[in-house]
This record gives structure tokens, sequence and C-alpha cells, in this order.
């Protein structure tokens, strides 16, 4: 099952805390849904918008702010996740990587859909020819 809720997001959590005693033992999977920053969207779906140059926001309460990172290789040191990479599954849709982890509040992977193409995050590449 893919959560597309927050009702959907709350109830996997608690079913998880009650069987596993941690919420973020067992993986979920959960699809953000793009939307243009200000779109009116029901108030219980899961979406996700362009926050800034380097982050997304993903909604609704708690929203959060990760740093997306326009490399192939996400930035993880020991203490913790700099940045999120995004690989392309199909036109418009993309995973994150690595998977969301807060411990003993939920373990997922992120997939985001109708992502604009090209995708905000990719940067252009320059790249400069010169006569041999």
């Amino acid at each position: 099952m893919t959560i597309r809720t927050f009702t959907e997001l709350k109830q996997w959590c608690a079913g998880a805390a009650e069987e596993f005693g941690d919420a973020s033992i067992p993986i979920c999977v959960m699809a953000f849904r793009w939307i243009n920053r200000g779109e009116d969207v029901a108030a219980d779906e899961l979406v996700c918008w362009q926050e800034d140059q380097d982050h997304l926001r993903l909604a609704p309460a708690p929203a959060i702010a990760i740093p997306i990172i326009p490399d192939d290789e996400p930035a993880v040191t020991p203490f913790g996740v700099l940045g999120f990479a995004a690989e392309q599954l199909g036109p418009g849709t993309w995973i994150l990587n690595p998977s969301l982890n807060m411990p003993e509040l939920l373990h997922g992977y992120v997939i985001l859909t109708g992502v604009p193409n090209p995708a905000p995050w990719r940067r252009p590449r320059i790249i400069l020819a010169r006569s041999v």
C-alpha cells in the first residue's frame, strides 16, 4: 500500500508502533503529489513543493523542509543526512535517496509524483565547446 494522505500516515505509524514498539522499524512508502506553492489542496493530502532553490517542503503538518542536492548521490555523514538525492523513476515520478528515517516516528521511502520537467532541483549544466 502506498500512503497518500496524512490520515493513512498516522494510521500506519500507530499500527507500526503498536506492533513493533517503534514506528520507525517497518518501512512504508509515501507518495507526495507535486503542487505549485500556495495551490489549494485537500487538507489531508500528502503534497510537496519547491520551498526555495535547495529545499523541498513535504506537507501537511508537520510540514518539513528537506535539502535536495542536484547530484545523483545523497550527502550522508555519520551525523545524519545533509542532502537527499532524487532519482527519476519515470516521467514526473522521482524517489528520494536515502529513505526518510525519523527515529521512533517513521521510516519510509518518499516518492514524488507530478514533478515538472525539468525537475526544479536539477540545475542546468553549461558545457562550453572550444575549437581544437
